[in-house]
C-alpha cells in the first residue's frame, strides 16, 4: 500500500487533550500578541497624526556635527527643566526644519 494513504496513528484521549490544549494556548498567545501590537500601533498612529497635523512622517537619516547634537541636547534639557517633559531630538529637528524652510521662502520672495 502507498505510504501517502496511511493515516497517522491516533493516541489515547489524554494525548488528544494535551495536543488540543497546546494548540489552544498557542492560539491565545498569538491573539494576545496581535491585540497588543494592534493597540500599540493604533496609539502610535493617533499620536503621530495629532503631532503632525495630518502631515506624513518619513524616516530619513542625516549626518550631523557633534556640536549640533550637543546644542540640541542642551535645548532639550532646558525645555525639560521649564516644562517637565523632555522632547525628542527629532521633534526639535522637525521644528528647526520648518523654521529654516519658512525663512528660506521669505528670502526667495524678497529677491
Amino acid at each position: 500500500m502507498n505510504d501517502q494513504n496511511k493515516k497517522p496513528a491516533i493516541g489515547g484521549f489524554s494525548d488528544m487533550m494535551e495536543i488540543s490544549e497546546k494548540k489552544f494556548a498557542q492560539k491565545e498567545e498569538t491573539e494576545a500578541e496581535i491585540k497588543k501590537n494592534e493597540s500599540s500601533l493604533e496609539r502610535k498612529n493617533v499620536l503621530k497624526k495629532e503631532l503632525t497635523q495630518e502631515r506624513t512622517l518619513k524616516h530619513h537619516s542625516f549626518d550631523v556635527f557633534v556640536d549640533q547634537l550637543i546644542s540640541l541636547d542642551q535645548i532639550r534639557t532646558r525645555i525639560f527643566q521649564e516644562k517637565g517633559k523632555k522632547p525628542k531630538i527629532s521633534t526639535l529637528v522637525q521644528e528647526a526644519f520648518d523654521e529654516y524652510i519658512k525663512n528660506h521662502k521669505k528670502e526667495r520672495t524678497n529677491e
